[in-house]
């Protein structure tokens, strides 16, 4: 069964609203709305913003729902050279750059403990699998890393700085951490994220102009890539 993410209501609502035979759960403070599109199964579920919800809800989803694979949706900043507000970021990695486990000789950036690498890997078959869905859609697509911490990025100094260690194509708060408990359990994973504005100094009123209609469009993809369309 197929586990749905977002960490704001207004980024899985379009998807519940396809959904039939829809059974809601209260688990700790989340409502998980079971039912099908199409015939097909799944579990969607505001998990709310940051990496220990996001990581919470991800846990549950394995071990209440048995689910086999995760897609986080929603909307994140963009990073990059010609990046716009509508473009979409599928993960081809995710990277949490606001940890620091080990301070000996300046810190290991991002490394998570019981990781050997900053980057934490998706799982290509399924990126394939929502690319493709994508094509023909008139949306453009980009493939690469996203990045997680628990601040929202509002500067352009720190995207510089961002940039030149990770090479990120989004930025956001939670997919570094869903990454890391499929990454743990061996469960496929992949976040579709609309960019809603590119984390500089403008974002906040972008993010807040654009949020909804940007989020209407994972929905759409996500919505399309469970029925095989």
């Amino acid at each position: 069964m197929l586990g749905i993410m977002g960490a704001m209501k207004v980024e899985i609502d379009e998807v519940v609203s396809k959904m039939s035979r829809v059974n809601r759960y209260e688990i700790g403070s989340c409502w998980y709305n079971h039912g099908y599109i199409e015939g097909k199964e799944l579990v969607v579920v505001c998990c709310g913003i940051g990496k220990v919800n996001a990581a919470t809800v991800a846990t549950t989803l394995l071990h209440k729902f048995e689910c086999t694979s995760l897609i986080n949706i929603g909307v994140a900043g963009g990073v990059g050279a010609g990046i716009k507000i509508g473009d979409i970021v599928l993960s081809s990695r995710c990277v949490q750059f606001d940890v620091v486990v080990d301070n000996t000789n300046g810190g290991a950036l991002g490394i998570v403990d019981k990781f050997e690498s900053a980057y934490i890997e998706c799982d290509q078959a399924l990126v394939s699998k929502i690319e493709k869905t994508i094509q023909g859609m008139n949306i453009a697509c980009r493939i690469g890393v996203v990045a997680t911490s628990d601040k929202f990025i509002a500067d352009s100094k720190v995207l510089k700085d961002l940039t030149a260690k990770f090479a990120p194509q989004a930025v956001e708060m939670e997919s570094g951490a869903i990454a890391q408990v499929c990454a743990l359990y061996k469960v496929p994973f992949c976040t579709i994220r609309t960019i809603s504005d590119t984390a500089d100094e403008h974002a906040e009123g972008d993010f807040a102009s654009n949020m909804r209609q940007t989020a209407k469009i994972s929905c759409e993809i996500l919505k399309r890539f469970v029925v095989g369309k």
